[in-house]
């Protein structure tokens, strides 16, 4: 059900005029996903079991970044890390270093991909992923929550992300 939601909720981004997804946006993070895969020799299918375990990780991270410091400044953050230029230190706004670590360590225990690989492409991933959340936002001077990082972090939804990616770029594809 969570999927369904999370899928739902990208598409309706996409088509609604007042946030800030766009087909346009949603092609760019599918392209960094698929090219980082590419260029680091990753399959797809292990593409989306290392975005699947990410969203586990991420999930918690940003229920409590919500509860500690509420939605708005939650969804500053989240637009700061959209950017492709995502550095370090912007990750470690909302990810302490430590807590980065046990998420490379999970997802290379999940993937077999090692830590090395991992470190090379995660903060790719990790803006193309908040570049996905943030489709849900508001444009400015519209005020509305954000469906999609709404969906995304809905404790009550099981949730597999890379199936979400797949899901959402085959339905454009055949719309």
């Amino acid at each position: 059900m969570g999927k369904m939601k999370l899928f739902l909720n990208i598409i309706n981004a996409i088509d609604n005029p007042d946030q800030q997804g766009s087909m346009a946006q949603f092609e760019t993070i599918l392209n960094t996903v698929n090219q980082v895969a590419t260029k680091r020799g990753i399959e797809s299918d292990q593409m989306q079991e290392i975005l699947t375990v990410l969203g586990r990780f991420l999930r918690p991270i940003l229920q409590h970044q919500q509860r500690m410091i509420g939605e708005q400044p939650l969804e500053n953050l989240i637009a700061q890390m959209t950017d492709a230029e995502t550095t370090a230190a912007t990750i470690n706004l909302l990810i302490s270093p430590q807590l980065y670590q046990q998420i490379v360590q999970g997802i290379s225990q999940k993937t077999g991909i090692s830590s090395n690989r991992l470190q090379g492409i995660l903060p790719t991933i990790l803006t193309a992923m908040m570049g996905l959340l943030y489709m849900g936002a508001s444009k400015s001077g519209v005020s509305c929550s954000n469906s999609v990082l709404n969906a995304f972090i809905d404790r009550d939804a099981e949730l597999v992300l890379g199936e979400v990616l797949q899901s959402t770029e085959s339905f454009l594809n055949f719309s």
